[in-house]
């Protein structure tokens, strides 16, 4: 019977912040204590004392902080014993043991809930690492009283396999999928985690994933269904979850990433034939080219514009997902009553017929008469999409088969030279100058020897044919070959040096058109790099500035206040000062006359510092008010 585990109960956000405080306490030489790290909280964090003492709880019994009693030390002074907090492998009294080995290595299953990335009672899968509550899962999905073993969502949607797609070739579409995931976001998460800077990430993310990692799962063929590769791509969301948190940017980035491979995968599930070939670079006229199954066509109508030929993806609630024909070939949503069957007469839609209308006109009557040459002839389809695919162990099998057919076909005749594949448009080429060659009439015309080469000379017009149906732009061949038929009554034929010069020719226009395509990948490469590397560069300048900034703002703010308080200490200061200097002047006499300060007393209000001041002033002024008994 399966029943609920509690694996942990703290949440990981409170624990970075507590081990943040410890830190920073243990930075000031100073004992982690309780009333310490509270107080650190409530500043830093805005957490009440209650709560950090219960996450505190958790943490300790989760094994992600150790707690010890301590004995503080000031010099040669021993101070009392009090109770501090450590982090796991910063404790001198319980280290690591001497292997180096974490409490947290060697669980098998995560501790945290895979669908809310929260702490609690968890169910265990018995086939992954991954843990749910209850509440988190469906009732189809809670495990049952009677089983012993209980699987998660995401292996039960695996062991189901209700993709009809082999592996190799899901996974090479999953190739494509991580390079336009790892296109659009940073490269945060394409590569692992530093453990120098992050520490204490392995105690907390459980199983690291990153897009490289999935990229090389998907190179190696290890993905067995695209519910595992989604599987790959939300456990990078919940790892981010768990040690970022819920507003962080990494956060933000993973999320964006995984609606990206939840699109990606549902675009696969339409039409796998579609997103392979609309991913290769070298399939220029991949819309054109019969999908299994193939898909309907339709004229389609949206509102502001006319009738357009499409392609009909899916169906669903009375509206219809199609891709138009034409240079951009866009999709819409198309309501079913402005879809009309692509048989109708033309003349009926009343279309203007642009240059654009024109070239999609021209791209959907391509398309049926390739549809109609695949439907008589089935291996032309297995030789277009083979030429689609890059190489493998399917395409492999069949160029085997097409090998046999043409070597049974080709019995009597002298050993063939194989010519490697090529592109649609080198086929063109390479069609148009044997047709050229073939107009001369000296290939398919040589005299018939005494004995019997009616095989060989067969061999040719069927391989002339292939080369004219190529020209004519029906599916060619992934491989083409040429027979050189000789015969010793025969007489003497220029053909083969004919040929031998057309490829040569061919060859070197291939090799230089090859060396272009290699210096222009290599400058996109470097011109890439380098937008990338300056884009680098102006964001750690933009984080520098906006950092130096913010401490700039704080040392202004500080001047400011020091020369505040400056200020009205010196203001005080002079205050007193000139009070004392007013009492000082207040209780001296000073000379009527002159102001100097006085020594000779008059009367109440009149003192002189001098007998010629007393003369002076007595004539003018003072002998008619002074009231100096006399």
């Amino acid at each position: 019977m399966v029943r609920p585990v509690k694996r942990r109960s703290a949440d990981p956000q409170v624990v970075k912040q507590l081990w943040n405080a410890i830190g920073h306490i243990r930075e000031q030489k100073q004992i982690a204590n309780i009333e310490r790290i509270t107080k650190y909280m409530g500043r830093e964090y805005e957490i009440s004392n209650r709560e950090t003492v219960k996450q505190l709880g958790h943490a300790v019994k989760d094994g992600l902080v150790i707690e010890t009693v301590t004995l503080g030390v000031k010099g040669a002074k021993a101070g009392v014993e009090q109770e501090g907090y450590w982090l796991v492998g910063d404790d001198p009294i319980v280290p690591l043991d001497p292997g180096g080995t974490d409490p947290t290595e060697g669980e098998d299953h995560d501790w945290y809930c895979f669908e809310c990335h929260q702490p609690g009672e968890v169910v265990l899968c018995s086939g992954c690492h991954r843990v749910y509550h209850s509440k988190c899962l469906s009732e189809e999905c809670k495990p049952r009283d009677s089983a012993s073993q209980w699987y998660c969502p995401i292996c039960q949607a695996m062991q189901r396999k209700t993709q009809p797609i082999k592996k190799k070739e899901l996974n090479r579409m999953l190739v494509f999928v991580v390079y336009r995931m790892k296109e659009k976001q940073s490269r945060e998460l394409s590569r692992k985690v530093s453990l120098q800077d992050h520490p204490n990430f392995p105690r907390l993310v459980h199983t690291h994933m990153d897009l490289s990692v999935m990229q090389q799962r998907a190179e190696e063929c290890k993905f067995k269904c695209p519910e595992e590769f989604e599987a790959a791509t939300r456990q990078i969301l919940h790892n981010n979850l768990i040690y970022y948190g819920d507003e962080s940017e990494y956060t933000e980035l993973a999320r964006v990433v995984l609606a990206d491979c939840r699109h990606d995968l549902r675009e696969i599930q339409l039409c796998k034939d579609c997103y392979m070939m609309s991913n290769s670079r070298n399939l220029k006229d991949w819309f054109i080219r019969p999908c299994d199954p193939p898909h309907s066509l339709v004229w389609a109508k949206m509102k502001g514009f006319g009738w357009w030929p499409a392609k009909v993806l899916q169906d669903k609630d009375g509206q219809s997902d199609v891709r138009f024909f034409g240079r951009l070939h866009q999709r819409a949503w198309i309501t079913d009553d402005c879809i009309k069957p692509i048989d109708i007469n033309i003349q009926q839609l009343q279309k203007k017929r642009t240059a654009a209308w024109k070239r999609a006109y021209d791209e959907v009557q391509e398309h049926q008469s390739r549809l109609e040459h695949v439907q008589t002839n089935p291996l032309s389809e297995s030789e277009s999409q083979g030429s689609s695919h890059s190489e493998g162990e399917d395409e492999d099998d069949e160029d085997e088969t097409m090998q046999d057919a043409d070597d049974s076909e080709d019995e009597g005749s002298e050993p063939e030279e194989p010519i490697s594949s090529t592109s649609n448009g080198d086929q063109q080429e390479l069609a148009e100058a044997v047709n050229q060659v073939s107009s001369t009439g000296e290939v398919l015309q040589p005299t018939p020897p005494a004995t019997p080469q009616k095989a060989s000379v067969s061999t040719v017009a069927t391989q002339t044919r292939k080369w004219a149906a190529a020209a004519e732009g029906k599916a060619p061949s992934t491989k083409t070959k040429f027979v050189q038929t000789t015969a010793s009554t025969a007489p003497a034929c220029t053909c083969h040096e004919k040929y031998n010069k057309i490829f040569s020719d061919f060859k070197e226009r291939m090799e230089e058109n090859h060396k272009k395509e290699k210096e222009q990948i290599e400058q996109d490469l470097t011109d890439k790099l380098k937008s990338e590397h300056d884009q680098d560069k102006r964001e750690a300048l933009a984080k520098a500035a906006s950092s130096n900034k913010s401490e700039v703002e704080q040392a202004v703010k500080k001047a400011k206040e020091e020369v505040e308080t400056s200020k009205t200490v010196d203001r005080k200061q002079m205050e007193e000062e000139h009070k004392a200097e007013i009492s000082f002047v207040k209780r001296r006499q000073w000379c009527y006359n002159c102001e100097a300060e006085a020594m000779y007393h008059c009367c109440w209000n009149t003192s002189y510092c001098s007998v010629k001041c007393q003369q002076e002033h007595w004539h003018a002024e003072h002998k008619k008010t002074c009231r100096r008994k006399r």
